[in-house]
């Protein structure tokens, strides 16, 4: 819908016949909204949970027998009359009747099939976001097939154009009204999905940052945990626009690089008193800070190649969420960097 109400500019349309022929951009526009019309169709009957087709096939057929009439009309034109519009007084030629009569009624048929099914969902609309834009759709789905059905009368009733207390300058604002509803009520979910997007890419950045101490001192201990090292260096950087994978990536790395170093953390917790548990952050954070100065002593090598790799240092709190894990590293990264600023 919006690239054929860009193509409606006369400017852009201009354009496009100067480079095309007359009339292209005028049948691109029609094109471009009777089958934004058919998707939009699709797109609100769809029930994928309830194996409910997305599309009936006569509303397929009945878009496509349109869009053939309208070029069919548009090639019967002389070129003077391709680019007539609703006021230039060429609405007694049958050819530019035909053309608006047969557009109409897909425009028609369109507009008001959205609006019903719309309003349904809208109704029975839950979470709130979804009745909320749903409703101002419905509504500017309504005035817009009530736009068209305006123009069905203004193309075939003359005596309509000759009066002047609702001419087609009326219902153009009318239909850039119903245009604008349409838009809002599209838009909502987009701008709300991206607000959602935006704040969980944040806390995955927080979390990536957060892991930054422990990663930095296991692969320093360790760099064949980074797979894809470059010339530059171990360290990547992550996406712009989505850290989840980054985080993830992190997480493994600083898990496998942990399960390496669980013999130098045996011996670290010997030392540890009685009291003490490793599923503190603190004291999670103190036995790794030993277990990597124990891991330089060459004569411990021997000794803590005996005991087998296993994974350690859990929550205190056993869970097996991954996110409660991410934040238990994330809290043990801290105090590593608490303890490096002491």
């Amino acid at each position: 819908m919006g690239i054929g109400n860009f193509l409606n500019l006369p400017p852009v349309s201009g354009a496009v016949d100067a480079h095309a022929f007359i009339g292209c951009a005028k049948l691109a526009y029609n094109l471009s909204i009777l089958v934004s019309l058919c998707l939009m169709t699709a797109f609100l009957r769809e029930r994928p949970l309830d194996s409910w087709s997305a599309l009936r096939a006569w509303e397929a057929w009945l878009c496509a027998v349109c869009l053939a009439g309208m070029f069919t009309a548009t090639a019967l034109m002389p070129p003077h009359l391709r680019n007539n519009t609703l006021n230039s007084g060429h609405l007694g030629d049958p050819r530019v009747v035909a053309f608006y009569n047969i557009g109409n009624v897909y425009l028609l048929a369109g507009y008001s099939t959205c609006t019903l099914l719309a309003w349904r969902i809208a109704r029975r609309g839950r979470p709130l976001l979804r009745r909320v834009s749903l409703t101002p759709l419905s509504g500017g789905l309504a005035v817009l097939a009530a736009s068209s059905a305006f123009r069905f009368l203004w193309v075939d009733v003359p005596a309509l154009r000759a009066g002047q207390s609702f001419t087609y300058n009326h219902d153009f604002v009318l239909a850039l009204s119903g245009t604008a509803a349409v838009a809002i009520g599209t838009s909502l979910p987009c701008l709300v999905s991206l607000a959602q997007v935006a704040s969980e890419n944040r806390d995955h950045r927080a979390r990536f940052e957060d892991l930054g101490e422990l990663w930095t001192r296991l692969v320093a201990a360790y760099p064949e945990l980074v797979l894809d090292c470059r010339p530059e260096g171990p360290r990547r950087f992550p996406p712009t626009l989505n850290h989840a994978p980054a985080v993830y990536r992190r997480y493994v790395e600083c898990r496998d690089g942990l399960t390496r170093l669980s013999p130098y953390l045996r011996l670290a917790s010997a030392q540890l008193p009685a009291e003490a548990s490793p599923g503190e952050p603190h004291t999670a954070a103190r036995l790794i800070d030993r277990a990597l100065s124990l891991y330089g002593d060459p004569c411990l090598r021997g000794e803590s190649s005996k005991a087998p790799p296993c994974p350690v240092l859990v929550a205190r709190d056993v869970s097996d969420s991954y996110d409660d894990d991410v934040l238990f590293l994330a809290a043990v990264s801290s105090e590593l960097q608490a303890l490096r600023a002491t």
